[in-house]
């Protein structure tokens, strides 16, 4: 470890605080609103049992908690920044767990200037939403299930599933992690994304044939997986095609997982768009350098990481991709800490030194 790993860390928090807390204000959302209206309704005990949509009920108690208190913005704020941290925090730990060692304090920087450079994760902050919060559970769920403690791992995922229904797909990576420890071989991996595949997928084809269960579920599976295809549905409210038969369904979830990864859209502005580019570049360039230079990645990191990252797109691109990109959230982490692997195994940092050197 580092010398100064957690007053860095201290550092960056104390100054991104100072932002948010003095030149940024809370913002409501049309989901932050919903929340609010549906929180307030709780009045008892009972209450809770004739919520709409209950599958989202600790996200309803939050709300209605924070709004108890005498300043929401200031708590709301702070419960953001420290679900913030969490994920810095979680993420560092499962690098650690793969023994991943920061050799100076330039790839330590790197790492954390991936996180706070980055505004995707950094404006969720300012929203009154449970975004941030359930990024946080879903990778301490992964990491105690990494440590082999599944009771914690499992307990984490049932409160995670009570903040958003979306979260099922921590499930899956859950359930993934405990198996592929035990069977380490390429068919397993195979097998087990075809089966999530088709898991995910069965709901649409229930609908497709009309097969009416009278669920809550079955509904919202309706309006995902069948509404949103025939609309053309790429990116919420951006981007949309023609649908013509059923055969234009794998050309929506191609476009889709183009957009997902796009640097940005054409409708952003040109600041904007110069930021996205510098972001990842910053980003992907030490994975870039590590291909090319023939690295050889360690097999169980690469498949933890990899396997993380495809179970999540998989997840977002069979269901559909928000305006302004919010599932991205749960998907940098894990690219966060492949590029800073890049950088530190393919000493990156030092050879950029001993080059400026050269040059000088």
């Amino acid at each position: 470890m580092l010398k100064y790993e957690k007053q860095l860390l201290l550092i960056f928090t104390l100054l991104l605080s100072v932002i948010l807390f003095f030149f940024i204000e809370l913002k409501l959302s049309p989901d932050s609103k919903t929340y609010l209206r549906v929180s307030s309704g709780i009045v008892d005990f009972n209450s809770l049992f004739s919520l709409e949509e209950p599958l989202y009920l600790i996200s309803y108690l939050i709300f209605k908690l924070i709004s108890l208190t005498e300043n929401f913005e200031f708590v709301f704020k702070s419960l953001n920044l420290f679900s913030f941290l969490l994920i810095v925090i979680f993420t560092y730990k499962i690098l650690k767990h793969y023994k991943i060692e920061f050799n100076n304090h330039f790839e330590y920087l790197f790492f954390l200037s991936l996180f706070f450079l980055n505004f995707e994760i950094l404006q969720w902050i300012k929203f009154a939403l449970t975004d941030l919060i359930l990024v946080s559970l879903m990778l301490s769920a992964i990491y105690f299930s990494l440590k082999d403690r599944y009771f914690l791992s499992i307990l984490i995922f049932l409160i995670s599933a009570l903040v958003k229904p979306q979260s099922i797909f921590i499930f899956f990576i859950l359930f993934f992690i405990f198996f592929f420890k035990k069977k380490k071989n390429s068919l397993f991996f195979i097998l087990y994304f075809i089966l999530y595949i088709f898991l995910i997928l069965i709901l649409f084809i229930l609908d497709y044939l009309k097969i009416n269960l009278n669920l809550y579920i079955v509904s919202v599976a309706d309006y995902i997986f069948i509404q949103r295809i025939i609309e053309g549905n790429i990116v919420d409210d951006r981007y949309y095609i023609e649908y013509i038969n059923f055969f234009s369904v794998f050309k929506i979830y191609f476009l889709r997982l183009i957009s997902l990864y796009s640097v940005y859209f054409d409708d952003y502005s040109n600041y904007h768009k110069i930021y996205k580019t510098f972001y990842f570049s910053l980003m992907y360039i030490p994975i870039i350098f590590f291909i090319f230079n023939k690295n050889k990645i360690e097999k169980n990191f690469f498949t933890f990481f990899m396997g993380c990252i495809t179970i999540i797109s998989t997840f977002i691109i069979l269901t559909f991709i928000d305006y302004d990109l919010r599932y991205r959230l749960y998907i940098f982490p894990f690219i966060i800490a492949i590029s800073t692997y890049c950088l530190i195994k393919s000493n990156l940092i030092k050879k950029f030194i001993s080059f400026t050197k050269r040059i000088i």
